[in-house]
């Protein structure tokens, strides 16, 4: 159970999903007064892991002023708004582009940032909202913080736009992040998340890698089970699929490099999606996780030592959700998919860490909880 003093700063997350970012600020010693999603499963899961308030609901039918009364804080003290809006609508890999109806919740948010005025709001997003074809729909939703008394950098793409690495994550996950202040909290603009990890300069540390995050969980192959661990048990693949992914390995690691009379058909005469049964660096940090990371085909999701897919927990892991996250009795499926779309919960950690210093809120946290991913591992 993590403890927080009486005056831990409130927070509510809107678009909560599982609650990667809501645990990353509750281990921050936050105090996650609500949180807001359409999937119930997903609820079900936030309320076992953040032991906080949950309302499951669409927030198209959901307002400002419900959303304030159910978390029991009056208008205007609320010290932080966590708001990740579905992010599939803007991805370079979503077809229906500008027409997605996901990207209308970004309108919505503000509806509820402009209500509630949170000391701080934290909006999470993927690259691809910077894109041309969004400007316009994302300058609405600046300049409309900024009339409402918002700081933060005007470069959204050189300090906001985050590479998850540089911070100690296993994962080369680039997300824009925006972190702004009402001015009328009497703060200042808070300042760019400084970068403590580099692959090369020897000025910071080094990427953590795949290696680090799962080099002490048992060895598995295709099929088989960790006894003492329900979510580190191996695909099982065919006997087609394991001998692809064998001569994947020899071949380099990369089906592009592999002789035609290894490629399936579908391979042979596509550029695209290159790293598709690609084996993951042991010594590199993991390429971003997608919500189809438990399959091979999906991308560069092979095991870096065994001839398999990805397990559970190693995506867990990959993702530093702490190894007693329990997704209770969901499908590989829907764990998949909100493995997927999280926030890495150590990154978050960081950032409220960050945030508390910025904002004088250090005298308000209990830091007995506040320990880092890699101290949570290392047994």
């Amino acid at each position: 159970m993590i403890k927080l003093k009486e005056n831990a700063p409130n927070v509510i997350d809107l678009f909560c999903g599982i609650g990667g970012a809501s645990l990353g600020f509750k281990q921050a010693g936050y105090n996650i007064r609500l949180g807001v999603d359409i999937d119930g499963k997903a609820c079900e899961i936030f309320t076992h892991n953040i032991d906080s308030k949950i309302i499951t609901k669409d927030i198209n039918n959901y307002t400002p002023s419900e959303c304030l009364n159910d978390a029991k804080i009056e208008k205007e003290k609320l010290d932080l708004l966590i708001c990740c809006p579905p992010c599939q609508g803007f991805s370079r890999i979503n077809k229906n582009g500008e027409g997605d109806p996901r990207n209308k919740l970004v309108e919505k948010t503000l509806e509820f940032i402009l209500y509630l005025k949170p000391k701080v709001v934290v909006f999470e997003n993927v690259p691809g909202i910077l894109a041309e074809k969004y400007k316009e729909k994302l300058d609405l939703f600046i300049s409309k913080l900024k009339e409402n008394r918002y700081l933060f950098s005007d470069n959204l793409r050189k300090n906001h736009l985050l590479n998850a690495a540089n911070y100690g994550i296993p994962q080369t996950r680039k997300r824009f992040i925006l972190i702004a202040v009402n001015k009328d909290s009497g703060m200042n603009e808070i300042s760019e998340l400084k970068k403590t990890h580099s692959q090369k300069n020897n000025d910071f540390e080094k990427w953590k890698t795949v290696k680090d995050a799962i080099f002490n969980l048992k060895k598995l192959k295709s099929g088989e089970k960790d006894s003492k661990d329900k979510y580190h048990y191996a695909p099982s693949h065919t006997e087609r699929i394991l001998k692809m992914i064998e001569k994947v390995r020899e071949f380099g690691g990369s089906h592009e490099n592999l002789p035609d009379e290894y490629k399936l058909e579908c391979h042979k005469k596509f550029d695209g999606h290159q790293d598709v049964y690609g084996i993951m660096d042991w010594n590199k940090p993991a390429p971003t996780l997608t919500a189809g990371w438990h399959t091979p085909s999906k991308g560069r999701y092979i095991h870096p030592k065994d001839n398999r897919g990805l397990t559970i927990r190693e995506a867990c892991r990959l993702q530093t959700f702490p190894d007693n996250f329990d997704f209770l009795n969901a499908s590989k499926q829907q764990i998949s998919t909100y493995i997927g779309n999280a926030v890495p919960v150590e990154l978050i950690r960081i950032i409220a860490n960050h945030v508390a210093n910025e904002m004088n809120w250090e005298d308000r946290l209990d830091r007995n909880n506040n320990i880092s991913f890699w101290k949570r591992i290392i047994k």
